[in-house]
């Protein structure tokens, strides 16, 4: 634990919104000794867990082990989708298939990959934190005496440092540079996600595939599949499945039976194995359908260094290559270790914060440039081999 010996130096941090990236924060900062208080609008940490998300975690996964206190590190394999990968010092690299033979492509040279649940991941990382719920972030307002921040039912608290992990979303973004300069950008493509138990042939099936993750790329889009929960760890037909697909194209919002069945129409041109995954999902398998959007970064005021931005809040990208919760563990273990120099008086405030948000800006824009040129080539055949994915894998660029 740092000493926080620098009189002058933030000691409670206020963070908005308890997502991955804003309670791996706040476990980073706690551990170094800061009062840390989180505060999310929605009512628990169960209130979003009908939707079927997972992370891919490779070049962030170390950051893990310095931003939570040894008791969660040690437990960190309780968040993994699949057991297998618990002492996997390196992971098989990831296998991208050819949607309309079932050929491989090619496949990603050998790193740690693990793939952990949202849900799992935030109530793992929630443990010991101060999370005020259903409370509703409004505005900002700098002081003599720190950020006062006022919610959405009237009540108000001031914070000697703010950081908004509130999501792609965020309301923090969009009041630091107003509501154009921040506004998202809607990508050509739509995401239909899902997770259902598929029974013991399909799970040996997607597990051969690759025991982590597999892509399946087609003209009409992308298909990836994965163990999202080993429900019984020695019984594969009672794991449950995560099931992505990507496309480009429009389509509306839609939830369930709807969802399912256009994650079936656009995939029905696929190849098997992996046709029937899709195909054989039963009408009440919970299913969502989004449009995708991303936000290029630009430099946001911090207002002498006493707020800044984190996660999706700062860089929301699209999912090629998987870099989003890795760019936000990055972002997370640096705003604590700058907090950390200042507070122990190896720099000052806004020195430091000045330095992460260039980081993270240039980091961010980075990674949001990349993926959206993955995206254009993601549905060319013949151009495959010139994506980054291709040449590098998931790899830091």
């Amino acid at each position: 634990m740092a000493s926080l010996n620098n009189a002058d130096a933030p000691k409670w941090v206020a963070i908005i919104g308890a997502g991955v990236t804003g309670l791996l924060i706040a476990q980073g900062l706690l551990k170094n000794g800061f009062q840390v208080t989180v505060y999310e609008r929605d009512p628990s940490l169960e209130f979003r867990d009908n939707r079927p998300v997972s992370f891919m975690i490779h070049w962030g996964f170390e950051t893990l082990s310095e931003l939570l206190p040894a008791d969660l590190w040690a437990d960190i394999h309780t968040t993994f989708c699949n057991p297998a990968s618990r002492d996997a010092k390196e992971s098989e690299g990831i296998k991208f298939y050819n949607g309309h033979s079932g050929d491989l492509l090619f496949q990603a040279p050998p790193t740690v990959i693990k793939r952990v649940t949202r849900q799992k991941l935030r109530k793992h990382a929630a443990k010991g934190v101060d999370i005020r719920w259903s409370v509703t972030f409004d505005d900002l307002k700098v002081q003599d005496d720190g950020v006062k921040i006022t919610f959405k039912d009237g009540s108000e608290t001031t914070a000697d440092f703010v950081i908004g992990a509130d999501g792609p979303r965020s309301k923090v973004r969009q009041l630091l540079l107003g509501e154009e300069k921040s506004q998202l950008t809607k990508s050509d493509f739509v995401c239909g996600y899902t997770s259902a138990v598929l029974g013991q042939e399909k799970a040996e099936t997607i597990l051969k595939a690759h025991p982590v993750w597999a892509m399946v790329y087609h003209s009409m889009g992308v298909l990836a599949i994965g163990a999202e929960d080993a429900v019984n760890p020695d019984d594969i037909s009672t794991w449950i499945f995560n099931i992505t697909r990507i496309w480009r194209g429009e389509s509306p919002r839609q939830e369930g039976p709807d969802a399912v069945k256009t994650m079936k129409d656009i995939t029905e041109t696929f190849s098997e194995p992996f046709k029937s995954i899709v195909q054989g999902l039963p009408e009440d398998t919970p299913a969502f359908v989004r449009s995708l959007y991303y936000w290029r970064p630009v430099q946001w005021p911090n207002f002498d260094g006493k707020i800044t931005i984190a996660g999706d809040a700062a860089h929301p990208m699209l999912p090629f290559r998987g870099q989003g919760l890795n760019n936000a563990l990055d972002d997370a273990v640096k705003i604590v270790r700058a907090l950390v120099e200042v507070s122990t008086g190896k720099a000052e405030l806004k020195e430091a914060i000045d330095k992460y948000d260039a980081d993270v800006v240039e980091r961010g824009a980075r990674a949001v440039d990349i993926a959206v040129n993955e995206g254009k080539l993601v549905q060319d055949m013949d151009r495959l081999t010139e994506m980054v994915v291709a040449k590098k894998g998931v790899g830091k660029p």
